[in-house]
């Protein structure tokens, strides 16, 4: 039962559930989750395959997977989350977190992930956050590992960046307020370089 590598079909079926959140402690039935599940057909092995996400409430538009070993009917998703309970604060005392992010897949084998997502206008404009400090990072071992982000394009409310990662897991999306002091450089791609350190 070998999976065809050729002609992989580039749609995908989206089931889109919002449940009632969790988050801290507290009383109440506490906020609506969003998340959202889009299942792709057939992934061949090292060959980019798309989910796209319509739930705008979760802020990211699309996910290019590449797995090393190939799948059929591989589900992923992507749910509103919270900061770990073991994990450090991903930000300094003039950061702020815009969202988290808890970004799952069915394909245990998946070797890069090139993220699409998008903040508001209005949360850059409420919390005065410099743009250019906009950063998706991932947790790795309890440690906040920074992706490259680039912005690409902006629409009347949202702007849009995308990020690649080696992997899934938690993600944050932070930025820092305009004039904040540049933070020490963090190696973003495991690997610490001149200038760098390790958290």
């Amino acid at each position: 039962s070998n999976v065809c590598a050729s002609a992989a079909p580039s749609t995908t079926t989206t089931t889109t559930t919002t449940s009632g959140g969790g988050g801290g402690g507290g009383g109440g039935g506490g906020a609506a989750v969003a998340q959202q599940t889009v299942t792709v057909p057939v992934v061949a092995t090292n060959t980019p395959v798309t989910a796209t996400f319509s739930d705008q409430a979760l802020g990211v538009q699309s996910i290019e997977l590449t797995s090393s070993a190939a799948a059929l009917n591989a589900a992923v998703t992507v749910k509103e989350s919270s900061r770990p309970a073991l994990a450090p604060s991903p930000v300094s005392a003039t950061g702020f977190v815009y969202k988290y992010l808890n970004i799952t897949s069915t394909l245990s084998s998946v070797t890069n992930a090139k993220i699409k997502f998008s903040i508001t206008k209005a949360w850059v404009t409420a919390n005065n956050i410099d743009v250019n400090t906009i950063t998706l990072s991932r947790l790795v071992n309890n440690v906040w590992v920074k992706l490259s982000a680039a912005k690409i394009s902006e629409t009347a409310t949202l702007i849009n960046f995308e990020a690649t990662s080696p992997g899934l897991s938690i993600f944050v999306i932070t930025g820092e307020k305009v004039g904040a002091p540049a933070p020490a450089a963090v190696c973003g791609n495991e690997i610490c370089e001149a200038g760098e350190t390790a958290a």
